[in-house]
């Protein structure tokens, strides 16, 4: 899913940027979606960083070998879907889980419920639309 893992980053970046009137990160309370951007965000940025790397620099003597773009795209949707349905997870057991009031949060909602859609699709869905 490239369409979602380029939204997710630009969304990931809006939902942690630091607003010019916000107060310190420390004392902010976030939601769950913007939790779902911030896991997002880092997740796609260090796998399409790494992946960067594997290509930029010819690393195969050392067993790094570059992944076909189809099945890079699966592995990281798989690797975010999971991270988001985890910390959703942790959030409603800690008893967290309030969404905030504004649009970054509304925005991170619904692209951590596309993210858990993709799983969904990835790991059940798929297999049984194969039968």
């Amino acid at each position: 899913m490239p369409f979602l893992t380029i939204v997710g980053l630009g969304v990931g970046f809006v939902a942690i940027r630091p607003r010019p009137n916000m107060p310190g990160m420390r004392r902010v309370r976030w939601g769950p979606g913007r939790i779902a951007a911030a896991v997002g965000f880092v997740l796609s940025s260090g796998g399409l960083f790494q992946e960067f790397v594997v290509r930029r620099f010819d690393l195969s003597p050392y067993g790094f070998n570059p992944e076909p773009f189809p099945s890079l795209w699966e592995n990281n949707a798989l690797c975010v879907g999971t991270a988001i349905a985890a910390a959703w997870g942790l959030l409603v057991l800690a008893g967290r889980w309030k969404p905030t009031q504004g649009w970054r949060e509304t925005l991170g909602l619904g692209l951590g419920s596309l993210w858990l859609a993709n799983l969904l699709w990835a790991t059940v869905l798929k297999h049984l639309a194969q039968f």
